[in-house]
């Protein structure tokens, strides 16, 4: 939690019957607000939360407030990473959760402050990946890389390059079928951006897919996210007998 946080947060904890004061002139309200309202004394506009962890009742500036949503937004984003570890790959859930604690101990260590739930996630996902690696588990390596890649686009990050892992990995097992030399290329049809609909249909040989990396679509402009600053290409590649 921030800082700043734990400092606005500090007068609304009380025994019952719960009491709260003013975030700005510090009055002590006559009842604890359930909503947004003004204050009586200043006359100035407080905002009321429920913290996404504590379920602690919060009375907030309009800045602080501000500031709150953005970090639970930011929690919520990082524990989806956690999520898909847990829930689409088949990863034990208590077995994450005991890598979160210990692994949050070792980087808040290595670091000298208390580790960000982003840096604890991603820092398990690449463990699960290497040890994927070893297993020969391919299945389990594309599920954390898809997991990965989504994380970085909800963040705003570039997420094409672990989506290209994704998409060569797809290649190099339609390449292993002695039956098959090329590929074509399948869009979102309709749905899809107007960068990607130009690639429907386009067949090409697997060594030239993997020479010249159509997948995923460079310009995409597809989004998932109101945070994402890349596209996030839903095109596939489809196998073709001659």
């Amino acid at each position: 939690m921030f800082e700043w946080l734990k400092k606005v947060t500090a007068p609304v904890v009380s025994k019952e019957p719960l009491k709260a004061n003013c975030p700005y002139c510090s009055i002590e309200l006559n009842k604890f607000p359930t909503r947004k309202q003004k204050c009586k004394s200043c006359g100035k506009e407080f905002i009321v939360r429920t913290h996404y962890l504590t379920k602690q009742k919060l009375v907030l500036t309009e800045k602080d407030a501000a500031k709150y949503d953005v970090e639970k937004e930011n929690y919520y984003t990082d524990k989806s990473l956690i999520d898909g570890l847990k829930n689409y790959i088949g990863v034990d859930a208590k077995q994450v959760d005991k890598l979160v604690n210990a692994t949050r101990d070792e980087l808040t260590k290595k670091f000298g402050f208390t580790a960000a739930l982003g840096d604890v996630a991603w820092s398990i996902s690449n463990m699960m990946i290497a040890e994927a690696i070893k297993k020969g588990d391919k299945d389990m390596i594309k599920g954390i890389h898809f997991q990965q890649a989504m994380y970085l686009h909800n963040t705003g990050r570039d997420c094409k390059k672990i989506q290209q892992l994704i998409f060569d990995d797809d290649l190099r097992e339609i390449k292993k079928s002695e039956f098959i030399k090329k590929v074509s290329i399948s869009t979102a049809k309709e749905s899809a951006c107007e960068h990607c609909k130009k690639l429907e249909g386009k067949i090409m040989t697997i060594d030239e897919a993997l020479k010249t990396k159509p997948l995923p679509c460079g310009e995409c402009s597809y989004k998932m996210s109101k945070r994402a600053k890349t596209g996030w290409c839903r095109c596939m590649y489809l196998s073709e007998i001659d």
